[in-house]
């Protein structure tokens, strides 16, 4: 166990906020309940029209070791975690949506993991619970014969996050970071981009270099909500999405990771298979049935995306039936 030297914070606990007065109080009640670690939290509220930022205060006045930065215009999260990780003072970085909740033990062991093992990243899995915090479910079901601690490698990172795989994504990981090492690197948020930007942060963080640790436990807990791209049909949003691996494409290619280079690549395929899918799915639903029948007979190789989808359908249900 990490020794606690006083006056020294070993975390900084992030906090992006905007209209959280719900869950805001839970989430940082679960940061101020961390044991065995010293810490800090730095809340950055992205001008909330709710009372998300008078609850802050009010818990301010009982805790000295909460920060409060406000937004002065919205700026979307990745903003307001450049902001609170500008000012963090904290050996480590940890992530907190302001509408989810920690373990008491999380953070001392993560990074008790990620200093025993000289790591630059270390994430747990996920529990999945629901509006109500209740009813956890394991996002990442470890098997028996798995070690108990693995490391992600640019390969597994990005093979595991193809869009149209089922399952728990990566990129929704919740880890902890050396902040010495993103300061080293460079590597912030990048604000322009909406959709996928931890996934691009992680991967920026794989592609320069640094260790990442996935230990089996789960000490996250996650507010589920089904968010399926598929279901509402909107390209753009993949569009966006394929505009956000180019740049990841690119900056393998800069720093010559060819095999992860060729992966991205690949993503970006599945991306446009995936807009192909909607295509067909919005011609049936507007009762095309030749012209979707046209579309599938033109493009065989696209097939084994609609069972891939119906996959995808089947496990979400799953997961809204086992945290009602």
């Amino acid at each position: 166990m990490t020794p606690i030297i006083e006056g020294h914070v070993k975390v900084s606990v992030i906090i992006p906020a905007y209209n959280a007065s719900q869950y805001i109080r839970e989430s940082i009640l679960s940061a101020i309940g961390q044991v065995n670690i010293s810490l800090e939290i730095i809340v950055c509220d992205d001008c909330s029209g709710d009372n998300t930022v008078n609850i802050v205060k009010q818990m301010m006045k009982d805790d000295s070791r909460i920060e409060l930065l406000v937004n002065n215009s919205n700026s979307g999260p990745s903003f307001s975690r450049n902001r609170a990780i500008s000012k963090a003072k904290g050996d480590w970085v940890a992530l907190l949506d302001a509408d989810d909740f920690y373990h008491k033990d999380r953070l001392s062991k993560l990074i008790d993991i990620g200093e025993k093992h000289s790591a630059d990243i270390v994430a747990d899995s996920v529990f999945y619970v629901n509006e109500a915090g209740k009813n956890p479910v394991a996002a990442i079901h470890q098997k028996k014969t798995q070690q108990p601690l693995m490391r992600l490698t640019e390969k597994s990172f990005i093979k595991n996050d193809f869009p149209s795989n089922a399952g728990f994504k990566y990129g929704y990981l919740k880890p902890v970071f050396r902040r010495s090492f993103l300061m080293a690197k460079h590597i912030e948020y990048n604000e322009g981009v909406h959709l996928g930007e931890d996934f691009m942060l992680y991967m920026e963080c794989l592609l320069k270099g640094g260790v990442f640790l996935l230990m089996g436990d789960a000490y996250y807990y996650y507010r589920y909500v089904e968010k399926s791209l598929s279901r509402t049909g909107d390209n753009t949003k993949y569009m966006e999405l394929i505009s956000n691996n180019s740049l990841l494409i690119n900056l393998a290619n800069a720093l010559q990771k060819n095999d992860a280079a060729l992966l991205l690549e690949a993503r970006q395929q599945n991306y446009h298979e995936l807009i192909f899918y909607n295509d067909v799915v919005k011609l049936i639903k507007g009762r095309h049935i030749i012209d979707a029948v046209k579309s599938l007979v033109l493009n065989p190789k696209v097939w084994p995306i609609f069972i891939v989808m119906m996959s995808r359908k089947i496990t979400a249900a799953y997961m809204r039936a086992a945290i009602k």
